[in-house]
C-alpha cells in the first residue's frame, strides 16, 4: 500500500517504523488525527490528503509524550521543514501569501494536504483555539520558486505610473502578475500590485526601490 510506504520512509528519518510504534501511540494519535483506524489513516497518505512527514512527526511526538501545543511553540527542531516543492500534498493559503522568510503554521485539509498561512494569518483565529489542528513550520533553506505576494501602494497620480512601477519591478528581477490602480482623488492613487517573489528578503529589495519613486505613501503587503 502507497500510504504505508509513504509513512514508513518518513518515520525512517526519526529512526523508527509503524512496527515498532506502542498501540497506545496509534490510539492517542488517531484521536488527535481525527481517523478510525490505520488503515483509513493510509489511505488518506495514498491519496495525499496528508503528509506523511506530518504524520510521522506527530506519532513520534507521542509516543514521547509531547502535546499538540507543546509541539507548535517547541524549537526549531520540531517543526515540520517545508520547500515549495512537495506538489499536491502542500499548498500556500492565497488568504495571505505565505512566503519564504515568514513565520509559518500550517493545518490539513481534504484534497489540500497541508495548507501554509502566515502565523498572523486571521483567518487562524478560530484554529488558534484549538493547537491539535495547527502544525509548526519552518521553511528550508534551499528554495527556488517563486511565491505571489500582494502589494497596496499609496502614490501620487501621474502619466506612466504603471509603466515605471513595471520596469522597476521587472530590474529588481520580479514579474508582476496583476497590477490595478483605484484613483483616491485628483492626486492620489492607490496601486494594487501582485508579484511573483523569491521570498521576504527579496520583496525587501522590491519595496525599497519603490519607496524611492517620487511622492510614494504607504506600501502595505495585503492579503489576495
Amino acid at each position: 500500500m502507497l500510504g504505508r510506504r509513504l509513512l514508513n520512509k518518513a518515520l525512517a528519518s526519526f529512526e523508527t517504523s509503524l512496527e515498532e510504534l506502542d498501540e497506545s501511540v496509534f490510539e492517542q494519535a488517531f484521536k488527535e488525527l481525527d481517523v478510525s483506524s490505520l488503515d483509513a489513516l493510509l489511505e488518506s497518505l495514498g491519496l495525499g490528503n496528508r503528509m506523511a512527514h506530518v504524520v510521522a512527526r506527530r506519532l513520534v511526538d507521542v509516543a514521547h509524550g509531547d502535546s499538540f501545543d507543546k509541539t507548535l511553540s517547541d524549537n526549531s527542531d520540531k517543526a515540520v521543514v517545508i520547500s515549495g516543492s512537495e506538489g499536491m500534498v502542500l499548498n500556500f493559503a492565497r488568504c495571505c501569501h505565505p512566503l519564504p522568510g515568514d513565520p509559518v503554521v500550517g493545518h490539513l485539509s481534504v484534497g489540500k494536504g497541508l495548507v501554509v498561512h502566515r502565523s498572523e494569518c486571521k483567518n487562524l483565529a478560530d484554529r488558534k483555539n484549538d493547537p491539535e489542528k495547527l502544525f509548526a513550520l519552518e521553511w528550508s533553506e534551499h528554495i527556488d520558486e517563486d511565491f505571489p505576494v500582494a502589494l497596496r501602494i499609496e502614490i501620487e497620480s501621474r502619466r506612466g505610473l504603471v509603466a515605471e512601477l513595471a520596469g522597476l519591478v521587472t530590474d529588481a528581477d520580479a514579474n508582476i502578475e496583476r497590477i490595478g490602480i483605484e484613483e483616491r482623488d485628483a492626486r492620489l492613487s492607490t496601486v494594487n500590485l501582485t508579484l511573483s517573489v523569491k521570498g521576504r528578503v527579496h520583496l525587501a529589495r522590491i519595496i525599497k526601490r519603490i519607496r524611492n519613486l517620487p511622492n510614494v505613501g504607504k506600501i502595505t503587503r495585503t492579503a489576495n
